[in-house]
């Protein structure tokens, strides 16, 4: 992630001390793949709380403390058994909020060694279940992998955005970047982020940012997409053309702490396929 803040008087500064809040997500998504349409809506209370601040940044927990989700057919099954891993987050930002490090990295791991027989025994019958486990052993070993896995989820996003700097002008855009890595299979889905502050007339959520979103062509394979879409749908004359719809909104209270946050993601390639999302987050 990527910032290009002035530096002004005032700072909207972290909230940390005694910090301790319990939010609800409900993420809801409708993915299609020619004509084919899969809804799924996962609901989460997750418990967020600062433990300190050291030399190397800002500590927090993030606790998982219920989830449900309608959807459990085929991959969404998997993705079901793997949030069991995923119970407790130990994790580290900088001053602006943004995620550096998952502390408890090598304990996580652990806990994916520990299921990894019971995840082949449940998915053993799912094509080409050796590579996908191949895959999950990567993720889970490389920090970096499973550090961007986390920065690109849900809650990755919505409750650790990289907003606090010092104090930019209301209406003033800010460039910052966000990626979403293996989106297309194994294709990144890069996104240039404006960032702006508005003063809100509500006396209990005063500070909104707003974050929109357009592809970086910069880092987007574009060619190469589509000759994967092509090759997916096993049709060279199939038309790929991509289109993009990404926000982020975020009210904060007066401590400067997120009590709503909102994001509306969607992708549209071609015909053939289209990912849409839409997450509420209350305190």
């Amino acid at each position: 992630m990527q910032n290009n803040f002035p530096q002004l008087e005032k700072k909207i500064s972290l909230p940390t001390e005694k910090y301790s809040k319990i939010y609800t997500l409900e993420i809801k998504q409708t993915v299609t793949s020619m004509n084919e349409v899969s809804n799924n809506t996962i609901t989460l209370d997750v418990e967020k709380n600062f433990i300190k601040k050291d030399d190397f940044g800002y500590l927090f927990s993030v606790i998982v403390k219920k989830r449900t989700q309608t959807n459990t057919d085929g991959l969404r099954n998997m993705e079901n058994f793997l949030s069991r891993l995923q119970h407790k987050t130990i994790l580290r930002t900088d001053e602006t909020g943004n995620i550096k490090s998952i502390a408890n990295h090598e304990e996580i791991k652990e806990l994916w060694n520990d299921s990894q027989n019971d995840f082949f025994k449940k998915f053993k019958r799912v094509d080409d279940i050796d590579n996908i486990i191949k895959r999950l052993n990567k993720l889970f070993d490389v920090k970096e992998d499973f550090l961007s896995l986390f920065k690109q989820s849900e809650i990755g996003t919505l409750l650790f955005p990289p907003i606090y700097f010092s104090e930019i002008e209301t209406n003033l855009k800010i460039a910052q970047q966000k990626f979403y890595k293996d989106f297309f299979g194994p294709y990144l889905l890069p996104f240039r982020l404006q960032t702006e502050l508005h003063h809100l007339s509500n006396k209990k959520t005063p500070i909104r940012f707003t974050r929109f979103g357009n592809i970086d062509q910069k880092f987007f394979n574009e060619d190469e997409i589509k000759l994967y879409f092509r090759r997916l749908y096993q049709t060279y004359n199939l038309s790929v053309n991509f289109e993009t719809t990404y926000v982020e909104i975020y009210d904060l209270n007066n401590s400067y702490g997120i009590d709503n946050a909102f994001q509306l993601f969607g992708v549209k390639v071609g015909e053939c396929y289209s990912f849409d999302q839409i997450v509420t987050v209350k305190s």
